[in-house]
């Protein structure tokens, strides 16, 4: 249904995100049809992005609702912030709303001051020693076309993650454009 990636680059995080919507059946496969949606997967919310993905009210709730907790003056409690207080405040936005983590499928990318945080569909929260990470249902084809952009090119991390996201929407229909791209 989505696709969301993330780059930790010089002091930034970057994010992208794709447009595409894909349908599922009722047993929760995709029915191989998709069409795109101009509502961003990816936004800022002052000095931080964050991308979603999962179903479209978990997302819009996100973007919408979610109230981050004050960022930490030092650099060091930045682990601490993102896994226990931004991992709280996403799991307190859903819940009030209605939205089950298991029902929702949400996968969460969270990025301020160089860092880049992946919180899986139960919010457990991770930093990638990559330095780079992919979130939704292209993310195989996304994680190896990042990485490979990352390995082979120079390119600044916009371009790089803009030519991912082009080249895995030529291998996965629920992976398309438009795409947009937010960075700290």
């Amino acid at each position: 249904m989505t696709l969301v990636l993330g780059v930790e680059y010089g002091g930034r995080t970057v994010l992208a995100g794709d447009g595409a919507i894909s349908y599922l059946d009722g047993e929760g496969c995709s029915t191989g049809s998709a069409s795109s949606s101009r509502l961003p997967k990816v936004f800022r919310r002052g000095g931080v992005v964050i991308g979603a993905a999962g179903s479209l009210r978990a997302i819009s709730v996100l973007r919408y609702d979610l109230a981050l907790p004050p960022l930490p003056a030092r650099l060091d409690a930045l682990d601490r912030w993102a896994g226990s207080d931004v991992a709280g405040a996403i799991r307190t936005t859903l819940l009030a709303r209605g939205i089950s983590l298991e029902d929702s499928g949400v996968e969460v990318l969270v990025g301020t001051r160089g860092r880049l945080y992946a919180f899986d569909d139960e919010l457990g929260c991770d930093r990638p020693r990559e330095g780079f990470t992919a979130i939704g249902s292209g993310e195989d084809c996304g994680w190896v076309a990042l990485g490979l952009q990352r390995e082979r090119s120079t390119a600044e991390p916009e371009r790089q993650l803009r030519r991912a996201l082009k080249w895995t929407s030529k291998r996965r229909v629920d992976v398309g454009p438009p795409f947009r791209v937010v960075s700290t």
